[in-house]
């Protein structure tokens, strides 16, 4: 008996009712999914514990090896270049031997290069162990918001993604807690416990690693077609929904089959990548545009830029004991925790687009006022300007508030997912290039900009490069919340300020029905 319209609407309707649960529900929804994304994140939360133990060990670190503070921090800036060389390894390992294999070699890094920084007998040693080190956050930075976004449903594939801002988050508060406990014990000493433990979770991924399954998009475009098949059915709410996501990911991965399916051919394998992105088509420019430009932004002026200008904030609002230090970054990582956790409650509720251009907003509004009264207590002792000081204290907290909420997690959500499956890990690997050249020049100019521009001068300029950046954003990013990965590339193309969302979920509606039509027209006649 042929099918009437109620059973053609049957995968549009489940996929509204999936859509109105909330994330936790979400989440448990999706356990193989989730289980499969808690074993990868082990990788974000070395990279981010790593970042924090350097930073708070440089002083001891300075004093066991004999060198300068300008001599190290030239070091650590010349030596960042490897995140970039660990990027672009990544993205060409990934493509060709799989996400998994990327994570496993990026948590081998994170294992090798920590014990070399514990065990260096030399300031050389500690280098070798940096360079390590440096290629693992490389391959982690860019690895694991791919993985994360390719294992997931398309209906919560924003709250799992932006979970890995949280673990991240997670992973700093342990380094801040880190570089508190070990420094009771003697200096020599408790540096090389602080580095060394950035291993620990790199173990644990080691061991489980295997468990994990691969990229369904990956198998599909290495022709894999049952071991894709078997891991959608998993990640899917029915076999017929999983059938569907299967066929979209051959249709926009260039696949087609050959007999009774058993044969698979990828038009596009490894074939073409540097020339569709370095030669792109208008949709591949405009999704290169919007990916550069918020990464871009997350590295100018987001958390990375307050935590280098983190000494001189603290000495402008007279924090100036070392336990008064690790209390502010403590407090600063808890607000930044609890605000990523809200808004993984609206990612896929209320859209990627209004949190990442809301969030900038609020970004060039507290680094004006963060840079207005850093300028007045330049001006005048702050013991007469004591409410400058606390505005400061208010401006900072502000200016973590907007950027957890947009800029931190949807940089990566939005990142992530929108590239084509032949595009997916290099596209994503040159946004994060970005992000880290970005980051290495401000690692080695700021404190030449904070002399010269003073700190206030400094705020105000990421005011100014966020509110350019914030411009095109709003006449070009389309909003992907709903979207099957394989869809989305659909969506760009058109240099205009994006339709409104009502509009866009009834465009999408519309063609979500089409196209189950033409399927059972399609069946009907074979």
């Amino acid at each position: 008996m042929a099918e009437g319209p109620d059973s053609r609407d049957a995968p549009t309707e489940r996929q509204g009712m999936i859509e109105n649960l909330n994330p936790v529900a979400r989440l448990l929804r999706n356990r193989y999914a989730l289980a499969c994304t808690s074993t990868a994140s082990l990788i974000a939360i070395s990279l981010a514990y790593d970042q924090a133990v350097t930073s708070g060990a440089a002083t001891y670190i300075e004093e066991d090896l004999i060198t300068s503070d300008a001599h190290h921090q030239l070091m650590m800036g010349v030596f960042s270049v490897f995140t970039l060389v660990g990027v672009a390894l990544a993205g060409v390992v990934s493509d060709c031997f799989g996400r998994r294999w990327t994570i496993l070699i990026g948590g081998a890094l994170f294992i090798i290069g920590p014990i070399i920084m514990g065990c260096a007998p030399y300031y050389a040693v500690f280098l070798v162990g940096r360079s390590f080190a440096n290629w693992g956050a490389g391959f982690a930075s860019m690895i694991a918001p791919v993985y994360f976004a390719e294992i997931s449903p398309s209906v919560s594939r924003g709250v799992f993604i932006s979970f890995l801002e949280v673990l991240l988050s997670i992973g700093t508060l342990l380094g801040n807690l880190s570089n508190y406990c070990f420094s009771m014990f003697k200096h020599e000493l408790g540096w090389r416990l602080m580095v060394s433990a950035a291993a620990i979770p790199s173990v644990a991924l080691a061991c489980t690693v295997f468990a994990m399954p691969e990229s369904p998009q990956w198998l599909v475009m290495q022709g894999r077609y049952d071991e894709a098949n078997k891991i959608i059915c998993k990640i899917s709410n029915s076999t017929e929904e999983a059938a569907l996501w299967l066929d979209d990911i051959k249709k926009a991965s260039g696949v087609f089959e050959e007999g009774n399916g058993d044969n698979v051919t990828n038009a596009n394998h490894n074939t073409g990548v540097w020339r569709h992105i370095f030669h792109p088509t208008r949709s591949i420019f405009h999704l290169l545009i919007c990916a550069v430009v918020i990464q871009f932004l997350q590295a100018a002026c987001g958390i990375e830029t307050l935590l280098l200008y983190s000494p001189q904030i603290f000495e402008r609002v007279r924090i100036t004991t070392s336990f008064g230090k690790l209390m502010a970054s403590m407090i600063l990582d808890m607000v930044k925790i609890v605000v990523i956790l809200f808004a993984t409650f609206l990612v896929d509720r209320v859209g990627r687009r209004p949190l990442l251009l809301g969030s900038i907003g609020g970004l060039v509004l507290w680094l004006l006022s963060l840079g207005v009264f850093f300028i007045l207590i330049d001006r005048h002792s702050p013991k007469k300007l004591s409410w400058a000081v606390d505005m400061c204290y208010i401006s900072v907290i502000f200016y973590m508030i907007s950027y957890s909420i947009g800029l931190g997690p949807i940089t990566e959500v939005y990142c992530s997912e929108i590239f084509p499956p032949r595009l997916h890990a290099q596209g994503y690997a040159i946004g994060v290039g970005v992000k880290n050249a970005v980051k290495i020049g401000l690692s080695l100019t700021h404190l030449q900009i904070s002399n010269t521009i003073t700190l206030g001068g400094a705020a105000i300029s990421c005011a100014v490069i966020a509110f350019i950046g914030w411009v095109p954003l709003y006449m070009v990013m389309p909003e992907t919340k709903g979207r099957k990965l394989e869809e989305i590339g659909e969506l760009f193309g058109k240099f205009i300020k994006w339709r409104s969302a009502p509009r866009d979920r009834e465009l999408q509606r519309t063609s979500e029905t089409t196209e189950a039509a033409a399927r059972d027209v399609e069946m009907q006649r074979t």
